[in-house]
């Protein structure tokens, strides 16, 4: 069980890398004035991942900020707690839209 586990992670820690390698040379070539990649939530508490990140952002040139582990955890009840929040206080609701297909300007194409 150990071995699977360990090959996931491996595996997930790779393909995360690459994607985030890609990220951080499209936006080079959009922005070159960033500076930083941020990694938070529960993935951020990953001692492996934040290991390979952290080679990846120096070898990139950008630097990696991360919260402190104790502070990485899932944000799914953080964003449905701000929806319930921004819900009663009437911020953000809008109406609903004519079509699910995005206006011009709000998609955003990631894969190459």
């Amino acid at each position: 069980r150990a071995d699977i586990a360990a090959s996931f992670q491996h595996v997930a820690v790779k393909h995360l890398c690459l994607r985030t390698k890609t990220a951080i040379s499209w936006v080079k070539e959009s922005h070159p004035e960033v500076q930083a990649l941020v990694v938070a939530g529960g993935v951020a508490a990953n001692k492996v991942l934040r290991r390979e990140l952290e080679s990846l952002a120096r070898e990139s040139g950008v630097k990696l900020v991360c919260p402190p582990p104790k502070y990485c955890t899932d944000n799914g009840v953080m964003v449905a707690w701000t929806g319930m929040e921004r819900l009663k206080g009437g911020i953000g609701v809008g109406e609903i839209p004519e079509s699910a297909k995005p206006e011009e300007g709000e998609f955003v194409e990631l894969r190459p």
